[in-house]
């Protein structure tokens, strides 16, 4: 009875050294993943408008996650042992997040939140300790790609995030995973405090991953220059907008509308005294744009245009239209385009021509009106000598 007994205590001891040191190995604050196979982040898209932004749009979009082992790291005094991540037939798996296009939204802002979810469920752990993954998101080709960047390493639209599994053994004795911690960076966490208050201390921990759209805005500009320059005149705005983002012109009611797939979307726009400018927001960068103005040039105007895009090339259409040749990408930056339409009344060199048959007819008039008083004359004269 005494042997038992002793066996028994002897067993306690051990399981109470045991739990006291895996207690000891605690982590020095809430985790991103709580005890359980299953572990759950956020993805987050968002868009930022440009400045003075009203009405944005976020584009679909998908982001494609992996999961693979990471790197082991010994252990030093001040720092815990790290082991490489266990794969169990294709264990542990990791979801995508997708992200479907939102609808216009008023504010400066707009995001999407998506799950992705972990699966640790048959992957076999043969010991305890901290076991470490790398998980790599990258998006999905699209023509929005170039305009999302993320706020973790990585270049492009590819990033990395690292994620560390707390595996300990429960009271049946039995490996189970007790937390998990998800970190911007790679890192070794080291020990802080001592004795009971000895914990695991990180300094690069996160719970959600988030990708960020850039818009960008298309302002056309009308500048009238001239005594006898008509103020208003039409423009025609094409657009081009890829991968169904949206564009909404700001002071006014121009709006793109649903693009997508490369579909263009034509508009007539009137610019002048009134309304001498107007601004098309939230577009990609990828998004391609052509400006004619409806200007007729028979009756001398002369028309300049501002567009520091070197894609851009403008010129006569005729004798009724002056504009771009053929689409330009809006790049990323704000672009501002000016038409500046001159037409004066006299010319240093002449008369304009569109006022030639007005004084024309003036002249016919003076010449008239010279005959008509030399004939009285000449009528007078012969009666005053009879």
């Amino acid at each position: 009875m005494k042997k038992i007994l002793a066996m028994i205590l002897a067993a306690l001891l051990v399981l109470a050294m045991g739990v006291g040191a895996m207690a000891a190995d605690t982590i020095d604050e809430t985790t991103v993943g709580a005890a359980g196979n299953i572990l759950t982040f956020n993805d987050v898209f968002t868009v930022s408008v440009s400045d003075g932004g009203n009405a944005v749009n976020l584009p679909a979009a998908t982001f494609n996650y992996t999961i693979a082992p990471g790197n082991g790291v010994d252990a030093t005094n001040t720092t815990p042992a790290i082991k490489a991540g266990v794969i169990s037939e294709g264990k542990p798996s990791i979801t995508n997040a997708v992200h479907p296009a939102t609808v216009e939204n008023t504010e400066n802002a707009k995001s999407d939140t998506q799950d992705v979810i972990v699966d640790f469920t048959g992957v076999s752990f043969d010991e305890p300790g901290i076991y470490r993954y790398v998980i790599t998101v990258k998006q999905a080709e699209n023509a929005t790609a170039d305009d999302i960047t993320l706020d973790i390493n990585g270049a492009g639209t590819k990033g990395t995030v690292y994620l560390d599994v707390y595996v300990q053994r429960n009271n049946e004795d039995v490996l189970g995973i007790a937390s998990y911690v998800l970190m911007k960076d790679v890192e070794t966490p080291a020990y802080d405090g001592e004795g009971d208050e000895k914990k695991i201390k990180y300094n690069n921990k996160i719970d959600t991953i988030t990708h960020d759209y850039k818009t960008y805005t298309l302002t056309i500009t009308k500048n009238v220059v001239g005594n006898m320059a008509v103020s208003d005149y039409l423009f025609t705005v094409d657009l081009s907008v890829p991968g169904g983002a949206k564009a909404k012109h700001v002071n006014g009611n121009y709006v793109t509308g649903d693009l997508e797939n490369n579909e263009n979307k034509s508009d007539t726009i009137s610019l002048g005294k009134t309304q001498p400018s107007v601004t098309i927001e939230a577009l990609p960068s990828a998004a391609l744009y052509k400006i004619k103005e409806a200007v007729n040039l028979t009756e001398g105007y002369t028309v300049v245009v501002d567009d520091s895009n070197t894609q851009a090339t403008y010129a006569a259409d005729g004798t009724t239209a002056f504009g771009a040749t053929g689409f330009a990408s809006v790049g990323a930056e704000n672009r501002t385009i000016t038409f500046t339409n001159t037409l004066n009344a006299i010319s240093p060199t002449g008369v304009v021509l569109r006022f030639a048959p007005y004084i024309i007819m003036a002249g016919i008039a003076v010449v008239l009106l010279v005959l008509a008083s030399r004939r009285r004359k000449d009528t007078q004269d012969k009666s005053g000598s009879i």
